[in-house]
């Protein structure tokens, strides 16, 4: 397999950290070239015209959310791509959001968390909003640091704990099994498939 350059582009710190290890775990033969953290799912859409203008001289590759903005992802790809997309441009949704597929590493997390693991869910795919389940499992962690740096305080206005996503990229780093999560979430495992493919 030739080695080859890519660029990453994703919404936030964590998504990008998914991101990374799932490229080094899958596709190692490829260089990762700018990873552009845009802020947003927004920056991503106002941008995509040039994403994929870019792509013909070197591959993109990015990962969004589904939210709750869309009721499915060929429901985003429909709304986003009104032009036709490069071969070198690479797109895919993870559903509902990126949480989601730590939540599928489910004996990973329960160990990495100390909780039961009969707390979260079978298919994470499945939840609303996962973020927010992700937040309610952290807080009944055994691991007080953990709970104090991922779930946010009492009488704050903070969505998330003070060090959320470095708890998050620390685990999706030493701990996740993306092999396991692909068993419980559907969008990780066409997500591996693609990679693998592409």
């Amino acid at each position: 397999m030739s080695n080859r350059s890519i660029n990453l582009i994703f919404e936030d710190d964590l998504s990008g950290a998914v991101l990374r290890r799932l490229f080094s775990e899958i596709r190692p033969d490829c260089e990762i070239g700018l990873a552009y953290r845009t802020g947003g799912k927004g920056n991503i859409k106002r941008r995509l015209r040039g994403f994929n203008h870019a792509a013909k001289g070197m591959a993109y590759f990015i990962l969004v959310d589904l939210d709750a903005d869309y009721a499915c992802p060929p429901a985003l790809l429909q709304d986003w791509f009104e032009h036709d997309k490069h071969p070198n441009l690479h797109f895919r949704i993870a559903v509902r959001e990126v949480e989601s597929w730590l939540l599928a590493s489910r004996c990973a997390f329960s160990n990495y968390l100390g909780i039961s693991k009969k707390i979260i869910p079978e298919i994470p795919d499945q939840v609303s909003d996962p973020k927010e389940l992700l937040l309610k499992i952290a807080g009944k962690s055994r691991k007080k640091s953990l709970r104090d740096d991922i779930v946010p305080q009492i009488r704050t206005t903070a969505r998330v704990g003070p060090n959320y996503n470095a708890r998050l990229e620390e685990f999706v780093s030493q701990r996740w099994d993306y092999q396991e999560a692909i068993s419980s979430s559907e969008s990780l495992r066409r997500t591996v498939e693609y990679l693998k493919k592409m």
